[in-house]
């Protein structure tokens, strides 16, 4: 679960544009300590670990949650899709998977 749990704390971290001694300073942990959590290797304290989540802007309970940390995808902007119209430019930020067609009629003959 630790592991899991680091992994939280660092997307969120990252997600927020912050270092680890930007989130340890606020949490009042050292950057040393909050890498070991991210990484694994040690467990934070409850109030490691209140104080780790009120500084990236969550409760606690938000880090321990059972569903899986979410993942980050990049689509890099020469395998963006994108459809213009008039003024309007739209660019699809999903990465292609050509087995998903979501075409009613596709589904249908597929039956």
């Amino acid at each position: 679960m630790s592991t899991e749990l680091g992994e939280r704390i660092k997307q969120l971290r990252l997600a927020h544009d912050l270092t680890l001694k930007q989130v340890g300073e606020k949490a009042k942990v050292s950057a040393t300590h909050l890498s070991e959590i991210e990484r694994g290797m040690t467990s934070p304290t409850v109030g490691a670990l209140v104080r780790i989540a009120h500084a990236l802007g969550q409760e606690p309970a938000q880090l321990v949650d059972e569903d899986p940390a979410p993942t980050v995808a990049f689509v890099r902007r020469s395998e963006r899709r994108t459809w213009s119209s008039g003024s309007l430019t739209l660019q699809s930020l999903a990465r292609h998977r050509s087995q998903r067609n979501l075409d009613s009629r596709d589904r249908a003959r597929r039956r």
